[in-house]
């Protein structure tokens, strides 16, 4: 007999192997027509990795406890509204919203977005911004659009932020799959 957290383990290592397989098969494809086409090897995209595969372990961690609690097809909806809601902090902070003319609510409920829901948002602008800040052609949006100061101000929250989301998730996972009823 399978035990209940092999079973979980079990079903996390294949969603995220699959997707890391998929992802190493792209890097794999880009470092060698990035050599061939341009005669280097694009190395840079390997810089901010790590933040962009941490985003993606929180949601495939989101996904099974969503899935376990309120069925497959509704996982997916709220899943995508989460990341949705969780962009919008990174956003205001990408284009430098003052947030000083805003209601106290509103200020409550951008701060409450940025800090109480998984911080997919920063992951990925952070990881993004760490990958092209020596591409020439970036230089000057990444001056503009403030990509640089979410992962001067945030990207060290934010990675300390998953990580206690993992710890959630996973803890959330366990109870949920204890008392649930499992057809074989």
């Amino acid at each position: 007999p399978v035990r209940r957290w092999e079973y979980l383990t079990g079903k996390f290592v294949s969603s995220a192997g699959t997707l890391l397989a998929s992802i190493g098969l792209l890097l794999i494809c880009y470092v060698l027509l990035m050599r061939f086409s341009t005669d280097a090897w694009g190395l840079e995209l390997f810089r901010g990795l790590l933040f962009a595969l941490q985003g993606l372990i929180v949601f495939i961690l989101m996904l099974m406890l969503l899935t376990l609690t309120v069925g497959r097809l509704p996982a997916a909806f709220v899943a995508l509204l989460v990341v949705g809601l969780g962009a919008m902090p990174g956003y205001l902070i990408a284009t430098e919203t003052d947030l000083g003319d805003a209601s106290v609510g509103g200020r409550l409920l951008v701060y409450g977005l940025a800090y109480g829901l998984p911080q997919f948002s920063v992951n990925l602008m952070h990881s993004f911004a760490w990958m092209v800040e020596d591409m020439e052609s970036f230089a000057g949006y990444l001056q503009q659009s403030g990509l640089r100061k979410i992962g001067n101000n945030t990207g060290v929250v934010s990675v300390v932020l998953n990580f206690a989301w993992m710890i959630v998730f996973v803890l959330g996972l366990q109870l949920v799959f204890r008392r649930k009823e499992l057809r074989t």
